[in-house]
């Protein structure tokens, strides 16, 4: 897994790293490599012999959070638009939705999103992830309220006592599960068959979802 914590594509070809990287497992049998990211560079992925041992996951988000929440990394559109160039060129393209962060148009964010994903590719599974790992006092301090869904916010504020002990705070299991459905309603409008799976989720919203 390359890499958790970085955006190792963003820095080619000008590094000149994991082109090598790629081809290096491109050699190798049963071995894979996974690149997580949100970039929009990836012409210069064409040509590499990776022989289909490189899956690619964008981390994607809708419209909305892309573009003012996420404001330097690459939007909606030209982050599916980089996945569509990885496969056309013979990568295995993932996604994952996370964070999912419910800003007030997140329902019509989700239904643009997930449309325009299926439109440009054809990925082999789905991750769906919502904004957690923080109290919603943190969260409210790194994203401005306006932006947010006051129906969520008012349920991760009522239920602040209640959520402290998991690392899934701040939005209670009612809003996450709400989520998530509706995610995965938009997903099977396209795709009835496509794997869905949940993310750094608790075993509890596994169990309820299942």
């Amino acid at each position: 897994l390359l890499d958790d914590d970085g955006d190792p594509p963003c820095l080619e070809p000008e590094q000149g790293v994991l082109g090598h990287l790629i081809e290096y497992f491109g050699t190798l049998k049963g071995r894979y490599l996974v690149i997580h990211t949100k970039t929009w560079n990836a012409d210069w992925l064409r040509g590499l012999k990776h022989n289909g041992n490189t899956i690619i996951v964008w981390s994607l988000s809708g419209p909305t959070q892309s573009s003012v929440i996420e404001p330097r990394t690459g939007t909606t559109a030209q982050r599916l638009e980089a996945a569509r160039v990885a496969q056309e060129a013979g990568y295995t393209v993932r996604y994952k939705f996370k964070p999912i962060i419910p800003v007030r148009s997140w329902r019509e964010d989700a239904a643009a999103a997930v449309e325009m994903l299926f439109a440009k590719t054809r990925p082999d599974m789905i991750s769906l992830c919502v904004y957690m790992w923080m109290d919603i006092d943190d969260m409210l301090r790194r994203v401005p309220q306006e932006l947010l869904d006051p129906e969520a916010v008012a349920a991760a504020i009522a239920q602040k006592e209640a959520m402290k002990e998991t690392l899934a705070r701040p939005f209670p299991p009612d809003v996450r599960a709400a989520i998530y459905e509706h995610y995965l309603q938009e997903i099977r409008r396209w795709d009835k068959e496509i794997p869905v799976s949940l993310s750094t989720e608790n075993f509890q919203m596994w169990k309820r979802l299942g």
